[in-house]
């Protein structure tokens, strides 16, 4: 139980943080650059802050770890793309599938790919957490597919959040 609250508490925490960061227009501070994710053969580094601009969406993930570390982003509604940084390189892989009900432009269920590393997310939203210009993930998981067709699974939190 305390895990439990501990988690939402945190998951809020971030939630706020982003939205304070993306309706100002200002960024978070720097992440810890040692902050690394391990999923099969890819190892992920915390992601920048990253900024929206006026009108624009973003899906923001965080991977569920001791220190959670923003894992993805999923700025823009039409022609989306996801930026990653992984194996020492930032990536931008475009959408390539999407399905669900779309919530300020992010889907449910996206896939992005650039041929060589291929992500698919699978997130549901809050409907009980409403906030203002965005959405709460309530839970969701990125597939992280090697070229050889391996799957590992990250269990993700995050948001949308908008600039308006």
């Amino acid at each position: 139980m305390v895990a439990v609250l501990k988690s939402a508490f945190f998951g809020a925490v971030l939630a706020g943080l982003a939205l304070a960061a993306a309706a100002s227009g200002t960024a978070a501070a720097a992440p810890d650059s040692r902050q690394t994710v391990q999923a099969g053969d890819v190892r992920f580094e915390a992601l920048p802050p990253q900024e929206l601009r006026r009108g624009e969406c973003g899906l923001f993930l965080w991977a569920r770890t001791n220190s959670p570390m923003l894992l993805m982003t999923v700025i823009g509604a039409e022609d989306s793309v996801a930026r990653v940084r992984a194996d020492g390189s930032q990536r931008t892989l475009p959408r390539t599938e999407f399905d669900g009900s779309p919530v300020h432009g992010q889907f449910e269920r996206q896939v992005f790919s650039d041929g060589r590393l291929t992500l698919e997310v699978d997130v549901h939203f809050d409907a009980n957490r409403q906030i203002r210009d965005g959405a709460i993930v309530q839970s969701g998981v990125v597939r992280v597919v090697n070229r050889a067709g391996w799957k590992t699974i990250l269990p993700v939190g995050g948001m949308v959040a908008c600039q308006t």
